[in-house]
This record gives structure tokens, sequence and C-alpha cells, in this order.
């Protein structure tokens, strides 16, 4: 399913494929893909393939893909954290000018994950802030989570829940995401008996 998810920044490109598997994997756990524009050739090149440290089978790394500037976002909307079956979670990895490698810098999960919540279903980078979608949340109600990057500590941190204020079972909000810089754009396809809406 290479091409699931893709988002492009400049001369560079994020592909997601979450039943990704190769021959030491006896079960598809996703990866993204890197490409790289040469303008010299005028070529695309892979230059990475992104794993998550701890995937596993089925957890659909990849669903969705955001990328800004030197570090990509990577949802896995099936992962299994602290118990809770198909709770969620999101990636971030950061490229180093240095080395010239990609690197997972840190994990992100709902602070109030549950079983089906789907967060990382989809995933929005803009610069330092985060927007990852969690459509299953309470009833398939669905919310969105914000995060920003504390350059203190240099870790991402849960800034805010974000709810549809007429919000109800099965509208499906955070299904759909989109960030810009201090904007917000959401969707709801199941609102109004999935007339659907977005929510900005």
């Amino acid at each position: 399913r290479f091409g699931n998810s893709i988002s492009v920044d400049g001369n560079r490109v994020l592909i997601g494929a979450p039943r990704y598997s190769n021959e030491t994997l006896s079960n598809p756990q996703g990866a993204a893909t890197i490409m790289e524009y040469d303008e010299v050739t005028e070529t695309w090149n892979e230059t990475a393939t992104l794993m998550a440290i701890d995937g596993m089978a089925g957890n659909n790394f990849g669903v969705s893909v955001s990328l800004s500037g030197n570090r990509a976002l990577i949802g896995a909307h099936w992962d299994n954290d602290s118990g809770f079956t198909k709770s969620g979670a999101a990636y971030i990895f950061d490229f180093d000018v240095n080395t010239g490698s990609w690197s997972q810098s840190q994990k992100l999960t709902a602070s109030d994950l549950r079983s089906n919540d789907f967060f990382g279903y989809s995933v929005s980078l803009s610069g330092d802030r985060a927007l990852i979608g969690s459509y299953g949340d309470n009833g398939r109600l669905g919310s969105a989570y914000v995060f920003d990057l504390d350059s203190n500590t240099n870790n991402w941190v849960e800034s805010q829940k974000l709810l549809a204020s007429d919000g109800a079972s099965n509208d499906y909000f955070g299904f759909s995401v989109s960030l810009s810089s201090n904007r917000a754009l959401i969707g709801a396809y199941g609102d109004t008996g999935r007339l659907g809406s977005a929510y900005i």
C-alpha cells in the first residue's frame, strides 16, 4: 500500500506504506519512504526508509504522514499502547544535516488514550507544532490533539485536546486534519448523517 499517504515539502517527499514488510519481518508493520529530488540529474531518489523503533505487526505505521522541513510526523492508528488495543500513536522523526540521516526522536500518544481511539489516523505538522486526529475517541465523536515542541527540554508536549462544540457520536471528528502555523482545520465527515463538516 505504498502511497496510502503522501506529503511534500520542496524537493523532498514522504510516502506512507502501512502494510510494508521485508525479508526480516514475518508480518507487515508499516514504513514510510523519503525521496529527494536531484536537480542536477532531474531524478527522484529514495534516501531513507523510516520505521518505528517499537513497531509491531498490524500497527499500520504510515497510514498518515506529514513533512515539514527536516522533520516528519507519521501515524500508526492501530498501535497498542499501555494495554489499550488500537489506541494509536504518532512518531516524530528528525533529519540530522551533519550525518545525513533520519532518526526517531519521540513517540506521541494521547494523555487519555483508550482502545479504538485510532489516534494517529490523520496527522499534520507545521514547524514545531503537530496536530493529530483521533476519530474513534468517545464513541467516534472524535477529537484532535495539539502537540508543541518544548524548546527547553526538546520534548513534544500535548498542549490541547480539540473537540467540536456540537460533537455527537459517529461524527468522526478528526478523520482528517491540516495545520498551518496557528490555525487548524479538522474534518468530521460523519456529522449530520454523514453530510459532513469541517471546523476551524
